[in-house]
C-alpha cells in the first residue's frame, strides 16, 4: 500500500558543493522551505525533525483510535469483559499469571 510517506521517499545523491552548504545550515537552523521563480517547490528538513513528524502522526492515529474506542465504551458499556470473565473464558488462574507484570487484550 502506498502512503504520502512512502510515496515521497527518495534518495538524492548530493555533489554540488552550493547545496551541500544549504544541507548543512539547515542541520543546523532546521526545515526551508525551498521556492523557484515559480512558488515553493519542496521543504527539506533533517532526517531527525522528519522523525519526529512522523511519530507525532502515529501518535494521532493512535489517540484518534483511543478516541474512537472511548466513544464506543460511552455507548455500549455494557459490551466491556472485567478481568475475572476473561480468567473465567480462557481459564487462567492467579498462579498461571505469576511473573506475568501485565497482560493486556483488545
Amino acid at each position: 500500500m502506498n502512503t504520502a510517506v512512502s510515496d515521497a521517499i527518495r534518495s538524492v545523491r548530493v555533489t554540488d558543493s552550493g547545496v551541500r552548504e544549504i544541507f548543512d545550515e539547515i542541520k543546523t537552523k532546521g526545515p526551508a522551505i525551498i521556492s523557484a521563480d515559480d512558488g515553493f517547490s519542496c521543504v527539506i528538513m533533517p532526517t531527525d525533525y522528519y522523525m519526529k513528524i512522523l511519530d507525532e502522526f502515529a501518535d494521532r492515529e493512535l489517540e484518534a483510535v483511543a478516541a474512537e474506542r472511548l466513544k464506543k465504551y460511552e455507548l455500549y458499556p455494557q459490551r466491556t469483559i472485567d478481568q475475572a470473565e476473561i480468567d473465567r473464558e480462557f481459564g487462567f488462574t492467579e498462579q498461571d499469571l505469576v511473573g506475568w507484570k501485565e497482560v493486556e487484550f483488545e
